[in-house]
């Protein structure tokens, strides 16, 4: 049987949108390399990956890593190399004239723009979405919040100890606000201060492709999250297509020239109003999610970028669950709802039936990375 395709996916290591990605490729026939720091990690440990590359972070400098890559472009043959992560997007945007396949992203302006949680919100409102107040962080904070404390980008040039990723949180108080602000511009992050909304958190994700065509969509509930105030999906379940929220996802879409993959993340209030709170143009954590519903994001967004000229997916199956079970567990653990017993065991009742990021019994390997991780995380970070 002819190899469909060849993708590289570069990651940090510990992306598990990635190993998605990987499977939903290598199940559709494509030969799956990823390249990663000591060529080890997550997606790297799956059994459907062919080659294996050691790539340098971006924390020891764009040249580096562009090097680093373009070897093991040369090395597995491939056709069209993804990133994992907001700041493998950006380097391999910028980079693109300088590496053996074809780069499924924007220019590097574009990617830049779109990953500006500043400007995004400017051009929601430009598009007629909502969006909640977002301002530069000032020298001197006047306010007690709470307030979302973010990076407008999500990478910076590196802390001490080499970490690009600047996540957001909830401060509350003029002296953690301050805190955090001048923590997150020691890591060469641009902070910024955001309206914190209370209410539903909607994902709506959209495949455009090169060509303009809307490839697939998926609307889902996040059920819940860990960390808590502002981290990543532990549960969530599938929704039929809001039309309107996706008319203007797509004016969104196209003003922000954007070509490829794009997870929009919201905030539905009381009063019914999606508002945008974040972009992600890039394979995202609950993306097994979409892939389970019927809409094959990876297979679409590399069939496209080949020049395969893919029909687009149907419309994905309402009511699917997923779950992320090492997070959904500490969540739980951490609330206390019902006392560890109950809560233990409506965690585990939960992710039969639900479909996971990591899990996979004809896959089994990178479950038992992920626990050892999840479990030196929990006791040790």
């Amino acid at each position: 049987m002819s190899v469909p395709g060849r993708a590289l996916i570069v990651d940090e290591g510990r992306t598990w949108s990635t190993l998605c990605a990987a499977r939903s490729l290598a199940k559709a026939g494509w030969s799956v390399s990823v390249a990663s720091p000591g060529a080890r990690g997550l997606t790297s440990s799956s059994r459907v990956v062919s080659s294996r590359h050691d790539v340098p972070t971006l924390a020891g400098g764009i040249e580096g890593f562009t090097d680093g890559v373009r070897q093991a472009l040369i090395d597995s043959g491939a056709d069209v190399v993804f990133g994992g992560g907001d700041a493998e997007v950006h380097a391999l945007s910028l980079e693109r004239d300088h590496l053996p396949a074809i780069v499924p992203y924007p220019a590097g302006p574009a990617v830049v723009r779109a990953f500006d949680k500043l400007e995004l919100t400017r051009a929601a409102v430009r598009c007629g979405l909502e969006a909640p107040t977002t301002m530069d962080a000032p020298e001197h904070i006047d306010t007690d919040g709470p307030v979302l404390v973010k990076a407008r980008q999500h990478w910076g040039p590196g802390s001490e100890n080499g970490a690009t990723r600047l996540e957001a949180s909830v401060e509350t108080g003029r002296v953690a606000i301050a805190e955090r602000v001048a923590e997150m511009r020691r890591d060469g992050g641009a902070p910024i201060l955001q309206e914190r909304l209370l209410g539903d958190n909607l994902s709506f994700i959209s495949l455009r492709g090169q060509d303009g065509r809307t490839l697939g969509t998926e609307y889902h509930q996040v059920d819940h999250r860990w960390p808590v105030s502002a981290g990543w999906t532990v549960r969530a379940h599938t929704l039929p297509v809001d039309a309107d929220l996706a008319r203007g996802v797509e004016r969104l879409l196209t003003d922000l020239d954007w070509v490829g993959l794009a997870e929009l993340e919201f905030i539905r209030g009381d009063d019914g109003t999606p508002r945008l709170i974040d972009f992600n143009g890039r394979f995202y954590g609950s993306m097994q999610l979409a892939v389970s519903a019927g809409v094959n994001f990876p297979l679409l967004w590399a069939q496209d970028a080949i020049g395969a000229h893919p029909d687009p997916a149907p419309p994905a199956r309402v009511g699917i669950r997923f779950q992320r079970f090492a997070g959904d567990l500490r969540r739980s653990l951490h609330e206390r709802r019902d006392g560890v017993r109950r809560d233990f065991f409506d965690t585990l009742a939960y992710g039969v039936g639900a479909h996971h990021s990591v899990a996979s019994i004809r896959d089994v390997r990178p479950g038992f990375v992920y626990l050892r991780e999840a479990l030196r995380d929990m006791w040790f970070g």
